[in-house]
């Protein structure tokens, strides 16, 4: 076999091929049965070979688009009768059989060509058809539709091209983010970690290392997770993203004022920045930091902060609430508590702390038993029943009320509850069992920490 043609893609190596077979000339490509060829390839990737004999016809019909035709005969006689003399006529073609040959061959050539370049767009692989940057564009704008089953088929189309493109890579371990599909994300973005190493892009690093910790995050990897924030706060002291993320680690871990360090630096990145909304989010974290630390000064002036930037966030009252609480400030508390209903009727949490307060509070003249009452079955009722602290303010209300037999049956649900749900500690069980013992008794509850 001889090679005749060198190609650089697939796609125009089949063309020609298809065209040689059309005339009855069999052709082969050397790499034919490949996938995909890669992006680096030089011109000749793909050999187009004929037989010896066949070479110098081949090349000819793809140099011209045709076989050198013979010329006619002197004697050729048309087989159609000559018009009469004077008849005018239109000139036309004369052909003997042999040109009659070349042109349906040539007209079967054209249309092979045309089939094959249709069923090439219908069938190829989008390899084939489309560059890196067309299938990335096209991943991102399905991503952005949320559209993520195409969006992965453009994405891994695009690292069939390049097996190495970052960008492709992190946009699909994005998608696999979306779909909650942590493992193979953290496949995606350690490979381009590991790629993008040796250039050291400090601030496309540490935004590597962070979306990989976000990942660990989500499957409760925070040893790994923590590590990741770390290199990449390392990496670029402006990564506040990694900064708020690790404040998370530690204070699930109860390690307040690592989290207070970390959320500090993220107030002051924001600040510069004017992002209010991951300041009012900074601020409120750090006030409860410093509210479990019983620093209640600095809790209050954070949530004061928090709110002044939002002040229709009702979460943030929540927080202060707290604070007012565990200072003793009852007006405080039930001033919060009414803002928070305020802002948020449909939600059951401003209704319970707001019961609560009424039904156990320990100073006298605050406590309102009937109002706890009708607070607290509100807060029931718009949590479903479903959540064992609102049966348990609930319960509150009844023995504040004299309604102990009721006291005790929810109380003793809420109880219950509480055992099956993981994430109550101890201390939480140990209070829940007291305020039962004391409606055994016939005594209301009275919340002694204020």
């Amino acid at each position: 076999m001889k090679t005749i043609r060198r190609y650089f893609n697939n796609a125009d190596a089949e063309f020609a091929r298809s065209l040689l077979v059309s005339v009855g000339i069999e052709a082969t490509l050397a790499e034919e049965n490949a996938n995909v060829m890669s992006p680096g390839l030089a011109p000749g990737g793909v050999r187009l070979q004929v037989a010896d004999e066949n070479a110098e016809r081949a090349t000819a019909i793809l140099n011209d688009g045709h076989e050198e035709f013979a010329p006619l005969p002197d004697d050729f006689v048309p087989p159609e009768e000559a018009p009469d003399e004077g008849e005018a006529v239109p000139p036309r073609l004369e052909s003997n059989g042999k040109m009659g040959e070349l042109i349906s061959v040539g007209l079967f050539a054209l249309a092979s060509m045309g089939v094959v370049y249709v069923l090439y767009l219908l069938f190829a692989p989008l390899s084939w058809t489309h560059s890196l940057n067309e299938l990335i564009r096209m991943g991102n704008a399905s991503a952005d539709k949320k559209d993520y089953l195409h969006a992965l088929k453009y994405y891994n189309a695009a690292l069939i091209v390049d097996p190495r493109s970052c960008t492709a890579l992190y946009d699909r371990g994005r998608v696999f983010f979306e779909e909650k599909d942590y493992e193979k994300a953290i496949e995606d973005i350690t490979e381009v970690i590991n790629l993008t190493e040796p250039f050291g892009h400090k601030s496309l690093q540490a935004q590597n290392y962070t979306m990989r910790g976000i990942c660990y995050m989500r499957t409760n990897k925070n040893d790994q997770a923590k590590d990741d924030f770390s290199k990449a706060v390392n990496l670029d002291p402006r990564s506040k993203v990694a900064f708020y993320d690790r404040a998370h680690i530690f204070f699930g871990e109860k390690d307040y004022e690592k989290a207070i360090a970390d959320l500090t630096e993220v107030i002051k990145l924001t600040e510069s920045l004017d992002l209010k909304s991951q300041q009012t989010q900074s601020y409120r974290m750090r006030g409860i930091c410093y509210r479990r630390m019983k620093k209640n000064d600095m809790a209050l002036d954070d949530f004061n902060k928090a709110i002044n930037l939002d002040p229709k966030n009702y979460k943030t009252y929540f927080g202060r609430a707290l604070v007012y609480s565990q200072m003793g400030d009852a007006g405080g508390v039930i001033q919060d508590c009414n803002r928070i209903i305020e802002l948020a009727p449909g939600d059951a949490e401003g209704y319970n702390d707001l019961a609560w307060l009424y039904a156990t509070w320990p100073k006298d003249g605050v406590r309102d038993g009937e109002k706890a009452l009708e607070l607290a079955t509100k807060a029931c009722t718009l949590s479903e029943w479903k959540k064992w602290y609102c049966i348990g303010t609930l319960a509150a209300a009844e023995a504040e009320t004299g309604k102990f037999d009721d006291a005790l049956t929810h109380q003793q649900q809420a109880l219950a509850m509480a055992k099956a749900d993981k994430s109550v500690d101890a201390k939480m069980l140990d209070q829940l069992a007291e305020a039962l013992a004391d409606y055994q008794q016939k005594k209301p509850y009275r919340d002694l920490k204020k």
